[in-house]
């Protein structure tokens, strides 16, 4: 089910099998923060990390093709290549892991 256009889109709003990824990136997070730091980070970016992270394990599992890294993803071509532009993703590291 589609949000309306008054909702915000939540974790509840992600196709099912995002979800395991989301709560397996979730968990992941939970165990690099320390008790001091409760600080929750905005959904948009936990998103935008969990989509990096699938997306370049796509790519990577297609040697880059990215026709089958979208079929991988059950995303369009255009879909993808628009995604990794907008996250700035190139030759399998974000150019801020590249320095």
């Amino acid at each position: 089910e589609f949000a309306g256009e008054d909702e915000i889109l939540g974790p509840e709003h992600l196709p099912p099998y995002l979800h395991q990824r989301l709560f397996e990136a979730e968990e992941s997070s939970e165990k690099s923060n320390s008790a001091e730091n409760d600080e929750i980070v905005p959904l948009s970016h936990a998103v935008e990390d969990l989509e990096k992270s699938l997306i370049l394990r796509a790519l990577e599992q297609s040697a880059w093709n990215k026709t089958k890294a979208a079929e991988r993803l059950g995303i369009p071509r255009q879909t993808l290549t628009y995604k990794i532009k907008q996250l700035k993703l190139a030759n399998g590291a974000t150019k801020a892991e590249r320095g």
